[in-house]
């Protein structure tokens, strides 16, 4: 799911339902947690990944 898919996503209005703008207001709010969420993600791979290889450096200078 892409945060698009959230902001972008449309319900249909019934008579008795929830208020449009709360339920746009929340999806608004829940699309940017989860970009916010989505950015760590990406930001711990990259470091995950940049402690792998100088583990890995560490490890080769060892064995020379």
């Amino acid at each position: 799911m892409e945060i698009s898919d959230i902001e972008c996503r449309e319900f249909t209005v019934v008579k008795r339902g929830y208020d449009p703008d709360e339920v746009d207001a929340f999806l608004e709010q829940v699309a940017r947690s989860v970009q916010e969420l989505d950015q760590k993600l990406k930001d711990a791979l990259d470091r995950a990944e940049q402690a792998e290889a100088r583990a890995k450096e560490a490890g080769d200078a060892d064995e020379a």
